[in-house]
């Protein structure tokens, strides 16, 4: 399951957003991936009595799936970096364990790690996360479906579900369009808002359009109806 955002009303004319804009896209992998950050804690841990993460937590674990290596110091200059998919260890200096004010650190005092290189919020790497997420709380992933959207945000938009799509597909649907024909800085020449539009008017969504439209109202349709991509997202004339 994923889902596609959608602008309820004009703002104005281009290159503001439209009705029926693809305001934001959420596939099933960045929504198992903003719920599992919440569950675990992933950037606050719970901390223990050094102010550093507590260990073997949830956050801690799903640092371990996402990040490519773990750093332990060895002296006051050095840290072993361990290449978490193989074991593969080496020593590097601190500065290239890209340790600062900013680092999380697990563990307590002197045995402090701390995690680095890059985050890979894969699905094998998520699907890790949230299999523990289950084994050690009553949390199922089941419950945990849907994008985080706030009341508010379904006032001023329309959430609709449609069938899975990757990251490419993701960007591709909430691009603006810029003017082709010049090569100097087109950032500036932005002729549309976005590129992508959905006819959500004509859709047959199970509530009046009225409500959809009254910014005092919250709609929520996406466990009620599932639309196909391909057929009601189109590239605005």
């Amino acid at each position: 399951m994923a889902e596609i955002i959608l602008k309820v009303g004009t703002v104005g004319p281009d290159p503001l957003y439209q009705d029926g804009d693809v305001i934001d896209a959420f596939n099933n992998r960045r929504i198992k991936q903003i719920h599992a950050e919440v569950v675990c804690s992933y950037a606050n841990p719970p901390r223990n009595r050094d102010g550093n993460g507590v260990e073997a937590s949830l956050s801690d674990f799903m640092h371990t799936k996402v990040f490519t290596h773990r750093f332990d110091p060895i002296s006051s200059s050095q840290a072993m970096r361990t290449r978490l998919f193989d074991g593969f260890q080496d020593r590097v200096s601190l500065k290239e364990a890209h340790v600062n004010k900013h680092t999380i650190k697990f563990g307590l005092e002197p045995n402090v790690y701390w995690y680095g290189g890059q985050q890979l919020f894969t699905d094998v790497a998520l699907d890790l996360v949230w299999d523990e997420i289950e084994a050690k709380t009553p949390l199922l992933r089941s419950n945990f479906t849907l994008a985080p959207l706030g009341t508010q945000d379904l006032k001023s938009h329309l959430a609709l579900s449609v069938d899975d799509f990757d990251e490419t597909k993701r960007m591709n649907l909430v691009s603006p369009r810029y003017d082709d024909d010049t090569d100097v800085n087109p950032e500036a020449n932005m002729i549309k808002k976005r590129d992508n539009q959905v006819l959500w008017r004509v859709l047959n969504l199970g509530v009046p359009i009225s409500d959809i439209d009254d910014k005092e109202k919250s709609v929520d349709v996406r466990k009620a109806v599932t639309f196909q991509r391909a057929i009601i997202v189109r590239r605005k004339p």
